[in-house]
């Protein structure tokens, strides 16, 4: 907002209290995305390379090419199940074919990040678990 003041200038005028709601604002958005990034475990899953992967955790399901991040998950157990799928053509049709990579339970700890790998042949591999920030 501006103004006028003797030869034609405009002068900003300040409005204090526009200034206090904007603050006022700025720190409810700061403390809603604090409160949402605190709050639940992570799971990092890295999958095998160039292939399609499915990823059934608690009968949801997540599709990944390489690299799965997914946030706001309840410390506990989770069921996991990780799938590959390939594709083929054949006579004009499309095939595909699902193969079980991995099959169990992944315990997450209270506000934690676990880093794990889905391998071809011997399943999960939990590579790193940290804790994110206070944990009590």
């Amino acid at each position: 907002m501006y103004t006028s003041m003797k030869g034609g200038l405009l002068k900003p005028s300040f409005n204090a209290t526009e200034f206090v709601g904007s603050i006022i604002l700025g720190m409810l958005f700061m403390g809603i995305a604090m409160f949402n990034q605190a709050k639940g475990s992570v799971l990092e899953l890295t999958t095998p390379r160039y292939e399609k992967v499915i990823i059934d955790l608690n009968n949801k399901r997540y599709y990944s090419d390489r690299l799965l991040t997914i946030r706001g998950l309840r410390n506990g157990p989770h069921r996991l199940k990780v799938y590959t799928e390939r594709r083929s053509r054949t006579n004009c049709r499309i095939r595909s074919k699902v193969r079980l990579l991995y099959e169990g339970v992944v315990h997450l700890p209270h506000r934690s990040k676990m880093k794990a790998t889905v391998q071809q042949i011997q399943g999960l591999r939990i590579d790193n678990v940290t804790p994110l920030g206070r944990t009590c």
